[in-house]
């Protein structure tokens, strides 16, 4: 992790904005967002998001499972190619295997929130990379097999430091699964991802 980074995630039901205005939305029912920097024709366009495989990249396919917190529909879930060892998914802007960053400094001191549902007992290992120096780690403890749970990672105002990218180079979504083995089943279920101001 990030040296001067400080980092929380919990599982947390409510008690953050849900205000519009105050939430861009990454991902949520079969829906890419629309995020980016001051002049982004979103309307027409502009940078809305895209999914984009990783090196060694999860799939992401939107599949007719309800999210249990929000009632949603559909659910996007991520397998692996066969192999064990790490796979990588992103929403972002960018080309294959290239997870392009974002001005994200509107949520420096917000969430990055989105309901899980663990697939696989195979899974060892989710992170958050929110840039190369920083990733969050989803603990597997707070996940389930038979439902969704909603998951917060606290941006704190010094998380990034001095010695880091800035918070203008944030990568919008990219998450890294870690198999044991090699599995044809899927690995995790994602839904209403999003960013939100505190």
């Amino acid at each position: 992790m990030h040296g001067a980074g400080k980092v929380a995630i919990v599982v947390l039901a409510a008690g953050c904005s849900s205000d519009p205005a105050r939430t861009a939305a990454i991902w949520s029912n079969g829906n890419v967002g629309c995020w980016g920097d001051p002049g982004d024709d979103c309307a027409t366009g502009g940078n809305r998001g895209k999914i984009v495989g990783g090196f060694s990249g999860l799939s992401g396919t939107p599949v007719a499972i309800a999210d249990d917190i929000t009632g949603g529909i559909p659910s996007l879930q991520l397998a692996a190619p066969a192999g064990a060892g790490f796979h990588t998914f992103c929403i972002g802007s960018g080309s294959f295997n290239m997870c392009e960053q974002r001005d994200l400094r509107a949520f420096a001191a917000g969430h990055l929130q989105f309901d899980a549902r663990l697939e696989s007992p195979l899974v060892t290992s989710i992170a958050i990379d929110l840039f190369p120096s920083l990733t969050v780690h989803v603990p597997i403890a707070s996940l389930s097999t038979s439902k969704f749970l909603h998951q917060t990672i606290a941006l704190t105002p010094d998380l990034f430091g001095t010695d880091g990218p800035p918070v203008s180079q944030v990568d919008v979504f990219k998450i890294t699964v870690t198999a044991s083995a090699p599995t044809p089943d899927p690995l995790l279920t994602v839904n209403a991802i999003k960013w939100t101001k505190d």
